[in-house]
């Protein structure tokens, strides 16, 4: 009902976007994305922005004769798991993501950032509904200028995390991801170095440590905006990334004072 409500009065339209959790083998020094596979179909993707970033072309995800709803409870366990890996968290929709046996993150959460208005809209306030299904989760956001459904998925034997935001919105909207991350063993254990950069070419966050023998990508085709964390360290402050819907033409500029 929220979504067929925003469509019918937007003016931007509904876009689908994609985060994803990637975990790497170990990293040569000289690291090349692998080819893709002979009559491999070319990604499904268009551009939205100037810059080249990508979204997805809306599909339906079908209906489960499994599913829970209800609405949006802070603090109330919720998750998506395979074999290999794990998102887990809670109903308003702050997370942490493994794969076995590491734990790459935690407090991954959104905040939404709209035309005019100074500050970020923290997604915990305004997550209404939830879904819970056997193959994932999805947490709805809603508010006056949009309706956000975070479909998280785990792939049942890759370790992996997917994560689609399907975005019904009047006016261009910013999509911010922030976490913090952590690259730690589930046990007691030292790994020693660890450390995340920003991968430009990729579009995405690495995580990697001392030896390079554990690591994983988070990232998106559609971010607009990542923080500049450094090299050597994991920072102190959350790094994100911001996801951008709608064309840079119609963004709103803020007046010079």
């Amino acid at each position: 009902m929220l979504r067929s409500l925003a469509r019918s009065r937007s003016a931007l339209g509904s876009a689908l976007l994609a985060i994803s959790l990637l975990v790497a083998p170990a990293l040569a020094q000289n690291p090349k994305p692998p080819p893709r596979a002979p009559g491999a179909p070319p990604a499904v993707a268009e551009p939205v922005f100037d810059t080249a970033t990508t979204t997805i072309p809306w599909f339906p995800l079908g209906n489960s004769p499994l599913a829970l709803r209800g609405d949006a409870r802070p603090g109330v366990f919720a998750s998506a798991v395979g074999r290999r890996a794990i998102a887990m968290g809670t109903e308003d929709g702050q997370l942490e993501m493994w794969s076995w046996p590491i734990k790459w993150l935690h407090d991954f959460k959104l905040s939404f950032h709209v035309p005019k208005y100074t500050a970020p809209i923290p997604g915990n306030e305004v997550a209404e509904r939830v879904e819970e299904r056997p193959e994932g989760v999805t947490i709805t956001y809603a508010y006056e200028q949009f309706t956000v459904k975070e479909h998280v998925f785990v792939p049942l034997n890759k370790p992996a995390i997917v994560i689609l935001l399907e975005v019904d919105a009047i006016r261009p909207l910013d999509i911010i991801a922030t976490f913090t991350p952590d690259i730690q063993y589930a046990w007691p254990a030292g790994l020693g170095g660890q450390y995340l950069i920003w991968e430009q070419n990729a579009r995405a966050f690495l995580f990697s440590e001392g030896k390079r023998q554990i690591n994983a990508f988070l990232g998106s085709p559609a971010v607009t905006m990542a923080s500049d964390v450094p090299a050597h360290m994991l920072a102190a402050a959350p790094p994100e990334l911001v996801l951008g819907v709608g064309s840079a033409a119609d963004r709103y500029t803020a007046p010079k004072l």
